[in-house]
């Protein structure tokens, strides 16, 4: 392979790269909404808690949150492992 020919795959690996990044870029930009909005609902839900209706219903409704909380936390974790775990092995790539 001579230097010419190295230099259009380098290109072509560069190029595809940075495409790949890209779309992981925008593939997330959903998720990442939809976590936003999530957290404002459950902020929501914290400050305006209704803590005269009974004691079942507010051991529920802390079960339920803690639930949710958690959740959301787990998802969080996803995200952020999504986002900054992406390597590109380059495999089927041979030089």
């Amino acid at each position: 392979m001579n230097e010419e020919q190295l230099f259009k795959l380098y290109e072509k690996l560069y190029f595809h790269e940075i495409d790949m990044r890209e779309r992981l870029n925008s593939r997330l930009q959903i998720p990442l909404t939809i976590i936003a909005v999530l957290l404002g609902f459950l902020a929501f839900m914290l400050q305006n808690k209704c803590g005269k209706v009974g004691n079942i219903s507010e051991v529920v409704f802390w079960i339920l949150f803690s639930f949710s909380f958690a959740t959301i936390s787990l998802s969080i974790l996803f995200f952020i492992l999504s986002w900054y775990s992406y390597k590109n092995e380059g495999k089927g790539v041979k030089a």
